[in-house]
């Protein structure tokens, strides 16, 4: 698995198997806010290119983008659900609680900033980065079309991202921006596990009502049909 600069050039000579993160193939990598602002102004015959050398290398991409969404866009990242469960393993996701506390807004945003470099992006920037996530996200969908394997991936640990719960969140993500939910379930366990070398257990997925999980079951049929919602109406287990 490689990620970072210079990845793309090693996936053209097939020295890639798996790319970490969809991040790792922008034109510009030197901070997230970075890496989505090229994103923005990067050309069509780019993104085309990439579509097409990582389809005829079978080289697989982990996806990562709710970790990039939530490292450049802090006011969502103090939203997130369960953040408080992630200060004891994610020291600065301790700044984003005391900033949801109202008056201390200031406080933790000064602190994340200072401990970690990380900021709210101005008004000026936000622009290029809308533009820039929605060319990834429309390529992400693009590609996937076009024969590209992508493995869900939260990244967490990660900054306002759950281990377990992230992922749910990370399939989720994908369904919102067009992947059947389905396919987002598939591409997270069995297309997972042929990419890592491993041969999946045969069943059937099931989400059950109130069962607050998220299960495969080879003789149970399908309780109630997978959506982005459903995806994120299943807790985590204490």
């Amino acid at each position: 698995m490689a990620k970072g600069a210079g990845v793309f050039d090693a996936v053209r000579v097939g020295d890639v198997r798996i790319v970490d993160g969809v991040a790792s193939l922008l034109p510009t990598q030197t901070s997230p806010i970075e890496a989505l602002s090229s994103a923005a102004v990067a050309s069509d015959a780019m993104w085309s290119d990439r579509t097409d050398t990582l389809a005829e290398k079978s080289v697989s991409v982990c996806t990562g983008l709710l970790s990039l969404r939530r490292t450049v866009f802090l006011k969502e990242a103090i939203q997130a659900p369960y953040l408080e469960d992630l200060a004891a393993i994610v020291p600065h996701s301790q700044y984003l609680h005391r900033m949801r506390q109202g008056a201390g807004y200031l406080a933790g945003k000064r602190a994340l900033e200072a401990h970690s470099g990380m900021r709210e992006p101005t008004r000026k920037e936000r622009h290029a980065l809308d533009d820039g996530w929605a060319r990834i996200t429309d390529w992400v969908l693009t590609a996937t079309l076009a024969g590209v394997t992508f493995l869900p991936a939260s990244k967490a640990p990660h900054l306002a991202v759950l281990p377990g719960y992230g992922l749910l969140e990370e399939l989720a993500l994908l369904a919102h921006h067009g992947v059947p939910p389905t396919d987002a379930i598939t591409m997270a366990t069995t297309v997972t596990a042929h990419s890592f070398g491993f041969d999946p257990i045969p069943g059937e997925l099931s989400l059950s009502e109130g069962s607050g999980s998220i299960a495969q079951t080879p003789d149970q049929p399908l309780k109630r049909e997978l959506t982005r919602d459903s995806l994120l109406s299943v807790k985590p287990l204490n």
